[in-house]
């Protein structure tokens, strides 16, 4: 019987890890769900075809199956036209193994919900709701179209990092160089010489000496941190506390705000205009989170709206939603218009987003750009210093 491993969420709002045995993956989701848990991952042990693929996807999938099944092409025969022309990598034999499943009389959002990654809760909640409703062309085009928005938005994002990640890895390159390889070749020359080095040549020479002599105790300190910052995020606990922190930073700290408020409004909205409740809603967005921090308070709020409490007021504990998000989620329960002003919010801070890295790569880079200066013009200056203390020793 094959072993699932699994990730849950408890009753009292802890995490669990574990393994379980299962005949499917449809039947260890019902098993944790049996026990109070509410599994957050849960994969095969052993099975690698249930693991493979990503985004990119799930993204062609949704994409041919949303112009296929919009055009009127009956579910079956839009992935059998995809099993054999499909374009993206893997997605034939995806499209194969849903068709077999469909075959054997189980609707696209079961096969989609077993077949794991890469579809996400979203995907397959989204799906769900269309079959029940009757209106899975429009829920395939909605999801499409929200995918798309969320490439472009991320795309734009990595376009404006990529530069000043590339800046600082050169500058940071280039001044080592120099340190190792190229100031030892001076401190050699004025080694001998009579006339005391001025201070800025000597704090020079001394750091490229520690550099040199102490290369492999920093890069063994580089590795352990690296170790140890993986781990730590291997801890649930650790982990929450390191997302949190990472939300309270300057500038970077706002721009991961909005971006997840806007992920996590976004989806809620379009879950819930297609008919699934807010505790529903709630699960499959709390479950799709990559910040810990943000995974527990949503975890919280489905418990207190369980319990009959607003879902602003239990985000509002929280203190992690940005305020406009916040706001839009309790304006709209007190109108009547979540759907609504969630979609219309979770735009605006996509959008603001993107603003906010803009303007920190614009302050990133004149930063970055002096700090290279600086170190080369050290470097530099130091060696010069050097050279017309000897000249000013031997007039």
């Amino acid at each position: 019987m094959p072993t699932f491993s699994y990730r849950a969420w408890t009753a009292d709002g802890g995490q669990v890890r574990g393994t379980l045995e299962a005949p499917d993956r449809k039947a260890a989701l019902a098993a944790l769900e049996a026990r109070g848990e509410s599994p957050v991952r849960l994969g095969q042990k052993g099975h690698p075809g249930k693991r493979t693929g990503g985004t990119g996807l799930r993204d062609a999938f949704v994409r041919d199956m949303a112009r296929l099944v919009g055009a009127g092409v009956p579910v079956e025969r839009a992935l059998a036209f995809m099993e054999k022309n499909g374009v993206e990598k893997g997605l034939r034999p995806l499209a194969g193994r849903l068709r077999q499943k469909l075959h054997g009389g189980r609707p696209l959002s079961e096969a989609l919900a077993e077949a794991g990654a890469p579809f996400d809760r979203m995907t397959v909640g989204l799906i769900r709701a269309g079959e029940a409703s009757g209106a899975l062309d429009r829920v395939l085009a909605d999801l499409d179209n929200t995918l798309r928005q969320r490439r472009d938005t991320q795309g734009q994002l990595l376009t404006a990092l990529i530069y000043p990640a590339l800046l600082a890895v050169v500058s940071v390159v280039s001044v080592g160089l120099l340190m190792v390889f190229v100031v030892p070749q001076f401190q050699t020359l004025f080694r001998g010489a009579e006339a005391e080095l001025p201070a800025l040549t000597r704090a020079v020479f001394a750091t490229s000496e520690f550099l040199r002599e102490q290369a492999r105790v920093l890069l063994g300190g580089l590795m352990i941190a690296l170790v140890g910052a993986l781990a730590a995020g291997r801890t649930p606990r650790l982990r929450q506390k390191l997302d949190r922190w990472l939300l309270a930073l300057p500038l970077a700290g706002a721009l991961v705000r909005d971006q997840i408020s806007a992920r996590v409004l976004g989806t809620m909205s379009i879950l819930l205009e297609h008919g699934l409740t807010l505790p529903e809603a709630l699960a499959i967005v709390r479950r799709g989170q990559i910040n810990r921090a943000f995974e527990a308070a949503l975890a919280r709020a489905e418990a207190d709206i369980g319990a009959g409490q607003r879902l602003a007021d239990s985000l509002g504990r929280s203190g992690l939603l940005s305020p406009l998000a916040l706001e839009a989620i309790r304006t709209g329960e007190e109108s009547g218009t979540l759907i609504k002003l969630t979609a219309e919010t979770a735009r605006v801070l996509e959008r603001d987003a993107l603003q906010s890295a803009k303007r920190v790569v614009a302050l990133i880079e004149p930063v970055l750009i002096l700090g290279a200066g600086i170190g080369m013009g050290c470097v530099i200056v130091a060696v010069l210093l050097a050279v017309l203390s000897l000249n000013e020793l031997a007039i």
